[in-house]
């Protein structure tokens, strides 16, 4: 077995910049919604209704570049290629973001509470009026689809159900039969050939790596600002954090008692030293997030957590590092969960509950292929994090090393190369760290976003100081 070493280098070798980041055209849309015509099509349907709200917006902003920020919004998709979006009252301006050729419709009860419901269209007619009749096929997009073993002791299959608002279901049923009405989210996100479940192009690419690229700077700012005496709200100003659209509350953690509620926000709680630490932030596109202990060394460490680096944090790098090492395009996946939960061992031990990894897009998980007995393979275009847990009681012990990776075969990474060199350059002095550095065994194809990837520290109080594994030998 080779040995996990505390060893002593700069970990943080790609410089900060803020580069642009790029801006998807009217064509590279109109290729989205082609693409899911196409789905439709193969599924005999003559319509799609793709819904989305504050929480729940990446397919809608995926196939239109507009997201209801804090209403709700759909849009109407017909077979013919028309597009109709329905908005509430504050989304109408910003619904021009999208460069599409769209019928826009004020439809008011999408908007937030009390607000002015006058000239309200009827949605009913709206439906009609996109020519939905009663023999109309069509599939409902929201946020989730359901397995057949999700929805237990009921006498419709799983695609009869979905997680979009009832009134909207129970007003198409008064046009069309109830079970024309399937659940569509699966050509979003379904793991063998979901549209966003893979990246598209050099592009999409260069847009995740931007993003995540903000994003590690802002941990690596704050784990670098630690000290005894600083708050949680204070290291949270050491990111630099600006105002790009989160995909989930920025988590800053000290202690024992904060980091069991673990999706707690920040407050003036002060950082003492041997205090467990949590850190996580992400925005659209990238998140990364770390934790551990704030001591300098060993001697920092309270009696009560025993040999925590040797015992706990050391087959945790053990695991993290075998993820790296087991995933490359055609991986199955249920192999990569099977090595890694061999050194953890699930929930009872090292309290793993939730998957070793998972997919990743402008939300923050799009769907995992990480599970016992998993079918599916590693696909090229695949966005995955890295994002292993452990999380003990008793006395509370928790670890969380969070990056993501793309993985892209010869040809698209000659593409990248070729069209944003920046990104590229980013991406292999990563690489180059990872295998030269930490030891990792990193198969051509993954491709690092995180200026923090894989880098662990044993102890959070010296950044300098961080987890090594022996190189394999040749």
């Amino acid at each position: 077995m080779r040995k996990i070493n505390i060893t002593t280098t700069n970990p943080y070798t790609v410089k900060p910049v803020e580069p642009e980041i790029p801006v998807f055209t009217k064509e590279e849309f109109e290729d989205r919604i082609s693409r899911l015509l196409n789905k439709m099509s193969n599924s005999e349907l003559t319509h799609v209704i793709v819904y989305g709200d504050r929480e729940h917006f990446s397919n809608l902003e995926y196939l239109t570049g507009f997201d209801p920020r804090y209403e709700e919004g759909m849009l109407i998709i017909q077979g013919d290629g028309k597009l109709t979006l329905l908005v509430g009252n504050e989304g109408w301006n910003y619904s021009f973001i999208s460069p599409l050729n769209l019928e826009r419709i004020l439809y008011r009860n999408f908007s937030l509470q009390g607000q002015p419901r006058d000239n309200q269209p009827c949605l009913k007619e709206v439906f009609k009026n996109c020519g939905i009749d009663k023999y109309s096929n069509i599939g409902v997009i929201g946020q989730k689809y359901f397995e057949s073993d999700h929805i237990k002791g009921c006498e419709h299959e799983a695609g009869y159900f979905t997680d979009v608002p009832s009134y909207i279901i129970d007003i198409l049923v008064q046009i069309v039969d109830r079970n024309r009405i399937t659940n569509f989210t699966h050509a979003m996100t379904n793991l063998s050939d979901g549209l966003r479940i893979t990246v598209k192009g050099a592009k999409e690419i260069a847009y995740y790596e931007y993003v995540t690229n903000k994003v590690s700077n802002c941990v690596i700012n704050m784990l670098e600002g630690l000290e005894p005496g600083i708050s949680e709200l204070e290291a949270s100003r050491k990111a630099g954090y600006d105002a790009s659209p989160i995909n989930m509350f920025p988590l800053v953690n000290f202690g024992e008692k904060h980091a069991f509620l673990c999706l707690r926000s920040p407050n003036h709680n002060k950082l003492k030293e041997g205090n467990l630490v949590t850190i996580c932030y992400g925005i659209r596109g990238g998140l990364v997030a770390r934790s551990g202990l704030a001591v300098k060394d060993k001697s920092g460490i309270s009696n009560s957590l025993g040999n925590i680096i040797e015992e706990f944090y050391m087959p945790y790098f053990r695991a993290v590092i075998t993820w790296y090492e087991s995933v490359k395009i055609g991986k199955n996946c249920g192999e990569v969960y099977n090595k890694v939960m061999d050194i953890l061992g699930g929930e009872k031990d090292f309290g793993v509950s939730l998957n070793p990894g998972h997919n990743i897009s402008s939300d923050e998980w799009t769907n995992s292929p990480f599970y016992k007995d998993s079918p599916h393979k590693i696909l090229n275009g695949y966005y995955l994090q890295c994002d292993i847990i452990a999380s003990l009681q008793n006395p509370v012990r928790l670890a969380m090393l969070e990056d993501g990776v793309i993985f892209a075969d010869e040809k698209l990474r000659e593409e990248l190369k070729s069209q944003y060199p920046d990104v590229y350059n980013r991406i292999q002095k990563r690489r180059e760290f990872m295998i030269e550095v930490i030891g990792i065994n990193l198969s051509d194809d993954v491709l690092p976003l995180s200026n923090a990837q894989a880098i662990c520290h044993p102890f959070l109080l010296d950044t300098n100081k961080i987890f090594t594994i022996d190189k394999l030998m040749k």
